[in-house]
């Protein structure tokens, strides 16, 4: 097994690449989750709850002195634990569901769910700190160097992400970032390491299997009701939309078709309309972000049943 610690190999730079690029890149993607999920105003929290994490790891090991010898025992371990702690997080806001503008709602049932949502954020960039700023503690004269592989990995990833988010989804960009962590704990093994080689080519496996099964069964992700698409989701009594597509601003999602004996506009409607009969109109609605509600009408080819768009 090779050992980490000496200047001659380029391993420290490949796991700074790696992890600094899977960092980025979950923060994008979970600003775009959650802006779905939870409202935008809470999405931008994720940036905070990052610093923080990342920050915190950078006292820890100020206070705590973890030598060389230290961090060439332990950094492949916290690897791992980074790579699963990202898969918690997506777990976790899938599991624990909640609407923070839901005035029914119990105060205790927000709070505990933000609180366990930005906690499990917290503990997965403090873990990522921890390896990042472990390795710069490890090879303090090539600081420089270093640096320019954080950088560069986090810049490439800001770019791919938005192409991954479309191709892959949200969840599975998400297990995307766990597996490139778990490439860097290949190069995170030293002598010293307990992290044996076969445990993580079970994980990598899983992972790889993970990302597909996502892909291929995409993740219902929970809507709150204060938003159109949860309270339309309800009201056809559909558990998901028809077509759901993530685009790099924002993700589409367009309701099944459904009749309705009166039209249905999102903003003004004409004052002289006065339906002279109950037409039914084949519908559907779209929404970005799960707001921002757009009907689209099924046209059958007569005018007269497009009065209501006329404003006077």
């Amino acid at each position: 097994m090779k050992n980490l610690n000496p200047q001659k190999n380029l391993a420290p730079y490949a796991v700074l690449f790696l992890v600094a690029g899977s960092l980025l890149s979950l923060e994008v993607t979970l600003t775009r989750m959650f802006s779905i999920m939870i409202w935008y105003h809470f999405a931008y929290l994720i940036i905070g709850v990052a610093l923080l994490g990342g920050g915190a790891a950078g006292t820890f090991l100020a206070v705590r002195q973890w030598d060389a010898e230290t961090i060439s025992k332990r950094v492949a371990v916290i690897g791992l634990l980074l790579s699963l702690g990202i898969l918690l997080i997506l777990l976790v806001i899938n599991v624990v569901r909640f609407d923070p503008l839901d005035s029914s709602a119990s105060v205790f049932l927000s709070l505990f769910g933000i609180t366990s949502y930005f906690s499990v954020i917290f503990l997965v960039y403090f873990l990522g700190g921890l390896v990042i700023a472990g390795i710069f503690r490890w090879r303090p004269g090539d600081a420089h160097n270093l640096y320019f592989a954080d950088l560069l990995g986090a810049g490439i990833s800001a770019l791919v992400i938005l192409w991954m988010i479309q191709k892959l989804t949200g969840p599975g960009s998400m297990v995307f970032a766990a597996i490139l962590v778990l490439l860097a704990c290949f190069a995170l093994r030293t002598e010293k390491s307990a992290v044996p080689r076969s445990l993580l080519m079970f994980l990598l496996v899983g992972e790889l299997a993970l990302m597909v099964f996502v892909v291929k069964n995409p993740i219902n992700l929970p809507i709150p009701r204060s938003k159109e698409l949860g309270r339309f989701l309800t009201l056809l009594a559909v558990d998901e939309p028809d077509q759901t597509i993530w685009n790099p601003v924002a993700r589409v999602d367009v309701m099944p078709t459904f009749e309705s004996d009166a039209p249905w506009v999102i903003g003004n409607v004409s004052s002289s309309y006065v339906p002279q009969k109950a037409w039914t109109y084949r519908l559907k609605f779209a929404t970005l972000d799960g707001t921002s509600m757009t009907v689209l009408y099924e046209f059958d080819g007569d005018f007269a049943h497009t009065n209501f768009w006329i404003i006077r």
